[in-house]
């Protein structure tokens, strides 16, 4: 690719042999898959990198600035979302030491945090460039690999369900780069990978639309059910009528008649006489 463009910009290293994953394999998930021309394979046979972020004191909170070149955190990665309302910059000169962790658009960033769901995003095209930090996983995924697909199949139980066994760490469960690249997942043809995204992204804008309903519902319930309560508590709840059959009742009293023979039930219960201190002997 970078013969082919020119030679433009810096010529990149030698691919890297890849890993024999063989030895390490995970379970294959459940379910069939086509058997022309699809197969199972691994992430990290898949894609071109998946790296995480600089550890430790490479990158600390002191070397935040208001403005500069971006730091994907942990905060800005959601299931299918990428959070870009919360910013956090490095100046130029620090981006120049931590370059090789380097973020572009359309690279996929994973959460190594494995709770009830995974979290992963695509970076949009608005972060232009940025650097992840250390629990957050960048995964480049080349030419030949759709990263929609990518993000879409790692938002997936089956992923969540291949990495929940190997998590580490009682208080916050994390996974590493080594067990990412391990995920089996179902490879086809780019043009259907392409094909694939296009059908769930629009079976997923109607399940954002039923969600937005739901959203509206359950906030005129809301809206209801304090109304209701308003309005009982106000007297208002009852008709003239039901007030009228209320007052018909043998048992009915007027509020004024209650508070008066709640302060007469009251004065006639016997005051307890209050606890006389206890002394305490000094020690000879």
């Amino acid at each position: 690719e970078w013969e082919l463009g020119g030679k433009d910009g810096r010529k990149p290293a030698k691919p890297r042999k890849l890993k024999n994953l063989e030895d390490k394999v995970l379970s294959l998930p459940p379910y069939d898959i086509p058997t022309y021309l699809w197969k199972w394979s691994y992430l990290g046979n898949v894609v071109k990198k998946v790296s995480d972020g600089p550890f430790g004191s490479n990158l600390k909170t002191a070397d935040y600035v208001d403005n500069g070149i971006r730091v994907i955190r942990l905060e800005n990665i959601k299931s299918l979302f990428f959070d870009n309302s919360k910013k956090t910059y490095i100046t130029k000169e620090k981006y120049k030491l931590l370059e090789r962790h380097s973020v572009v658009p359309n690279d996929v960033v994973f959460s190594s945090f494995i709770n009830e769901n995974t979290s992963v995003a695509s970076v949009p095209l608005e972060v232009s460039l940025s650097i992840n930090k250390a629990d957050c996983f960048c995964i480049k995924c080349g030419s030949s690999i759709n990263h929609k697909y990518i993000e879409y199949f790692l938002s997936t139980r089956t992923t969540y369900n291949q990495l929940i066994n190997l998590v580490h760490g009682a208080t916050r469960p994390r996974i590493n780069t080594t067990q990412l690249k391990k995920i089996l997942l179902p490879l086809c043809s780019l043009k259907e990978q392409t094909q694939i995204v296009q059908e769930i992204e629009s079976r997923l804008s109607v399940c954002d639309k039923l969600s937005e309903t739901l959203k509206a519902q359950l906030e005129k319930a809301e809206a209801l059910r304090q109304s209701i309560l308003k309005k009982a508590f106000e007297g208002r709840l009852l008709s003239d009528t039901e007030i009228k059959a209320c007052q018909q009742e043998a048992d009915w009293e007027p509020a004024e008649q209650l508070l008066a023979r709640i302060k007469t039930e009251s004065a006639k219960k016997p005051v307890a006489k209050p606890r006389k201190k206890q002394t305490k002997k000094k020690a000879n």
